[in-house]
């Protein structure tokens, strides 16, 4: 009961601190006011102008708008337009192991069922998020992404570890893939940030490249990429916050509760 309690009290300091995490996003989520491309622009024009050079202007922005792009890329199973893609392969598999029966003392065979990433590959492109005033340039790099998933399937094994793998349009060769054997198939997975869909960018606009950009804050601040609105951040952050602060007071009161169980027993 002792270790119990104390696995259970720092399950509840760990739930605090996500608790604090989702507070921190749910207030600048909600307090950072929304602002329109042509009114950004205007704003890092007047700053350019008052000190006579660009790189002097940065502020914490929110803007919504759509996905833009002039260098759209082509994702790697789906072939879908995209200015973000993660695709992953995992290859899911039997394995025999043995172990010792601690009631009879022999030695057993089993089986059990693992999996290991044969490829994983992304990619990623600047774009402009457009709304009814203008377009803003977007850097993605060091976002909290919210993704689409476009691809999760599983092919069951008939290659038999050799040759190559075939989705659609999308094909991958076997040759040098290890542990071929005991293999039951293919999982596909693929998730990216599709063009033309509406968006929410938080993050910090500057002039530092010589243009203006949303990119990842240069010191503190958070940078979220979302496919989904600013109400349903709100919503998804005010639920965690709330129980995780219910989890968190369980989780101490009941640890508190066995520790002090165990030191009297023992």
């Amino acid at each position: 009961m002792l270790y119990a309690g104390i696995i259970l009290i720092v399950l509840a300091v760990v739930l605090f601190f996500v608790r604090r995490s989702q507070q921190a996003r749910l207030l600048d989520i909600r307090f950072v006011q929304t602002t329109t491309a042509k009114d950004l622009m205007e704003l890092a024009k007047s700053v350019q102008e008052g000190v006579g050079r660009s790189g002097g202007f940065r502020q914490q922005v929110e803007l919504k708008g759509a996905i833009q792009s002039e260098t759209e890329l082509l994702s790697e199973i789906a072939k879908l337009p995209c200015v973000y893609y993660k695709a992953e392969i995992t290859r899911e598999y039997e394995e025999v192991y043995t172990e010792t029966n601690p009631e009879t003392k022999q030695v057993e065979r089993k089986t059990r069922r693992s999996s290991e990433v044969i490829s994983s590959n992304s990619r990623m492109a600047n774009f402009y998020l457009q709304d009814s005033t203008g377009k803003v340039l977007v850097n993605p790099k060091g976002a909290d992404l919210g993704k689409e998933t476009v691809v999760d399937r599983f092919e069951v094994n008939r290659s038999g570890g050799s040759g190559s793998i075939d989705f659609g349009n999308f094909h991958f060769s076997l040759s040098g893939v290890s542990g071929s054997g005991g293999t039951l198939g293919y999982r596909f997975h693929e998730e990216i940030l599709p063009v033309g869909r509406s968006v929410y960018v938080l993050g910090e606009a500057s002039d530092n490249s010589g243009q203006l950009i949303v990119e990842k804050p240069a010191e503190k601040g958070r940078y979220i990429i979302s496919l989904k609105s600013e109400e349903e951040l709100v919503k998804s952050a005010s639920t965690s916050v709330q129980w995780t602060l219910y989890g968190a007071i369980l989780c101490g009161i009941a640890g508190v509760v066995l520790v002090v169980i165990g030191l009297i027993r023992s």
